[in-house]
């Protein structure tokens, strides 16, 4: 049994999904929040 692209790439997708959507409520109810804060500091 063989993982397909789909299969494989869909999870991804959905947590970056959530991940800029929590961003994008957080930015537009006035949230100062940065690049820095959404990719994380190195």
């Amino acid at each position: 049994m063989s993982i397909s692209m789909y299969d494989a790439s869909a999870p991804r997708f959905v947590a970056i999904f959530h991940l800029v959507t929590a961003y994008n409520i957080l930015r537009h109810n006035g949230v100062d929040i940065g690049k820095s804060d959404y990719i994380g500091n190195p």
